[in-house]
């Protein structure tokens, strides 16, 4: 019986002690050198709920969105792709690579697949629009912007398509 009343206190001793050191020392730190995740961009409240939710299958998950994306991609079903390709996203908002991989994918190889300018340009935008978002999930990370830049001035002005794209 002792035993037992000595553990509960001792568990409220030490989640009391790691509740004050989370309250008193972390969270003031992280503040100040801005490492909350709500200082690195927008929080997505969705996509947030879904990565906690997976807790240690999220990698797996991961894998399975990227396979996924690759084989629709190669039977141009571009709408499931996009869906797709927006769950891997909410997945991996802070590593910037599925934004830049999948916005260029949109921007050059699905705009390459499609014949009409209408549709082409559909795809650009998404692909801008992916790099948009991306850039507000991640503040502080150039390469976004630079590539946001670059696709509108390749598809845009320097393109064959130039006059249709233009107006």
């Amino acid at each position: 019986m002792n035993r037992q009343i000595f553990y509960l206190v001792a568990m409220g001793v030490l989640l009391t002690a790691a509740w004050l050191w989370r309250d008193r020392i972390l969270n003031p730190y992280a503040e100040r050198n801005g490492l909350r995740e709500q200082d690195v961009g927008n929080v997505e409240l969705t996509g947030r709920a879904v990565e906690l939710a997976l807790t240690g299958s999220r990698g797996m998950a991961v894998a399975y969105l990227w396979y996924e994306a690759t084989e629709l991609q190669k039977k141009n079903r571009w709408n499931e792709v996009e869906l797709v390709v927006r769950s891997l996203t909410k997945l991996q908002p802070h590593f910037i690579t599925p934004w830049l991989f999948q916005s260029w994918n949109f921007a050059y190889n699905v705009y390459a697949e499609v014949d009409r300018p209408r549709e082409k340009l559909y795809y650009l935008a998404r692909g801008c629009e992916m790099l948009a978002e991306g850039d507000k999930r991640n503040r502080f990370n150039p390469d976004l912007r630079f590539n946001l830049g670059l696709y509108q001035q390749h598809k845009i002005n320097q393109s064959d398509e130039t006059n249709i794209m233009r107006s």
